[in-house]
């Protein structure tokens, strides 16, 4: 842990541990605003992401807040900075661990949803996981630069992608340490994101945590993907084992990996939500449902749809399939 993260999670000294409520405060006013304009298809100009960062830090060393380590990992997304990504997810996982019960927004006014809330923005893709694929990952000043979403369509299509030879060059040409620290990165990140996702779970007493699926599937298309290129698997993150045997242990199981990697993974999960709702919710339909989507795990598309409404499948046919030209 560094000293800058070590002071940001330390609570505040005085009778205040969490310092003070600076909802309303102009810089982060300023920095809410700063968001707005980058999600905005139309943006004036350019949001100055290196400002925002500086505020959102500024902020952080007077007060204990659920929303500035999220918004400084959205902003080190927007940024192109992994690092700062990495800060701000290091960061809410310390916070979330050490100051749960006196940080903003207090637990007294919101509540669980109160922490679940801010949390929510690091699973929506307009808000961090869109941004977060576009981050760069590798870059040669000769070869060019290779994102999040790049390494992983690369590692798919293999030495058929239209810049594999490009982008192997640059790896081949850079220092091994360098790729190694870009994957150590991408491991912490997803380790900070899992901590978080085990207090959210620790706390919820009977509502929903977040669901970080859509967070982790990006990190793990990153560290798969280089790991895949490499021919390599030792720095790329597994998912725990699923007991099949024990319903309520594949159940937490899967809620502290949220890590979807084969389709018996899927089934391990589907699994686990028809338990969830036989034991809690008894009298819901959700059990019924999935009993049906279980049956299309190993489907395609078509023969989904030819399940689903048979009398529509012809007409699919003949959207999907190309038609040869007239002579």
């Amino acid at each position: 842990m560094t000293a800058e993260l070590a002071d940001l999670i330390r609570p505040l000294a005085g009778a205040e541990p969490a310092g003070p409520d600076l909802s309303y405060d102009a810089g982060r006013l300023e920095i809410e605003r700063a968001f707005e304009a980058g999600s905005a298809d139309d943006a004036a100009e350019p949001v100055d992401w290196r400002r925002v960062i500086a505020l959102i830090l500024e902020q952080a060393e007077r007060t204990r807040d659920a929303w500035l380590p999220v918004y400084l990992a959205r902003a080190g997304a927007w940024a192109n900075r992994l690092d700062t990504v990495e800060l701000g997810c290091e960061y809410l996982a310390g916070l979330f661990e050490n100051c749960w019960e006196t940080m903003h927004p207090g637990l007294a006014d919101l509540g669980f949803q109160g922490r679940k809330g801010p949390c929510e923005s690091l699973v929506r893709v307009r808000e961090f996981v869109g941004p977060l694929s576009r981050v760069t990952l590798i870059s040669h000043p000769r070869l060019g630069s290779f994102s999040v979403a790049d390494v992983a369509r690369i590692a798919g299509e293999g030495a058929a992608a239209e810049d594999y030879g490009s982008f192997r060059a640059a790896l081949d040409e850079l220092p091994a340490e360098d790729i190694s620290g870009i994957r150590n990165r991408i491991s912490r990140i997803r380790s900070a994101i899992q901590r978080i996702d085990a207090v959210l779970t620790e706390h919820a007493d009977g509502d929903t945590g977040t669901n970080f699926a859509a967070t982790y599937a990006v990190l793990d298309s990153a560290g798969h993907g280089l790991a895949r290129i490499l021919g390599d698997d030792s720095g790329s993150p597994s998912p725990a084992p699923v007991d099949e045997v024990n319903a309520n242990q594949s159940s937490e199981q899967v809620r502290q990996t949220g890590s979807i990697n084969s389709r018996d993974d899927v089934l391990r999960a589907l699994d686990a939500i028809s338990d969830y709702y036989r034991r809690r919710e008894p009298g819901s339909p959700v059990p019924v449902a999935i009993a049906r989507v279980k049956g299309w795990v190993d489907m395609d598309f078509l023969t989904i749809l030819g399940d689903i409404a048979p009398e529509s499948l012809a007409e699919v046919r003949r959207v999907l399939t190309p038609q040869r030209e007239e002579p």
